[in-house]
């Protein structure tokens, strides 16, 4: 089973332009996704994102790291977007990571994991920012969720209480990065952190 961890990045977010590639303690948000993604059980590491995105396709040329890059139609549509990357590298089973979440932990993407392939749910998502599912679930989904919210399917899935399987403890404060304060808290934790 080819497992594929899939992070969703774009340079034009409405709240927050060009943060995934802003620094936090020496390098961009975004690496330090992808270094954790690395270090975890999965076999690939992919960022998902839109061709006008210039600027991550050539981080990510430049530092090794694989890419799928989809017309700008597909900024609204991640479930195509998840759909086009999971084939492109044949995933069998898929890890959902935000590019703008960099508390996400190596062990907190293993449990996920571990708790998927234990329950086996449609969906495992663990409070702290990755979600689990299999490509075949994915193409399942792309039918049943057609006409709705194609940009937010996470809660979509996570509102079908029988497909979905929760784990592990959230933070006691947001994870993700929206605004330049949250970049600023989310730096500070970074300087404690060694």
């Amino acid at each position: 089973m080819n497992t594929v961890a899939i992070i969703q990045a774009r340079m034009n977010s409405t709240r927050l332009p060009d943060k995934v590639l802003m620094d936090i303690k020496g390098k961009p948000m975004l690496q330090h996704i992808v270094d954790r993604a690395r270090a975890s059980n999965v076999d690939n590491v992919v960022v998902a994102t839109i061709k006008s995105s210039h600027q991550i396709i050539t981080y990510c040329k430049n530092n090794n790291i694989f890419y799928h890059d989809q017309d700008d139609i597909a900024q609204l549509d991640l479930l195509t977007r998840f759909i086009e990357s999971g084939r492109k590298y044949t995933a069998d089973i898929i890890v959902r990571l935000w590019g703008d979440s960099p508390l996400i932990r190596t062990e907190d993407i293993n449990f996920a994991l571990d708790a998927h392939n234990i329950f086996k749910p449609d969906y495992t998502f663990h409070n702290r920012g990755a979600g689990v599912f299999t490509f075949g679930k994915l193409i399942k989904w792309n039918v049943m969720y057609g006409g709705q919210d194609r940009e937010n399917f996470h809660a979509l899935m996570l509102n079908d209480l029988d497909v979905t399987h929760r784990v592990g403890q959230s933070l006691p404060f947001k994870g993700s990065v929206d605004t330049m304060e949250d970049l600023e808290f989310i730096r500070g934790i970074y300087e404690l952190l060694p």
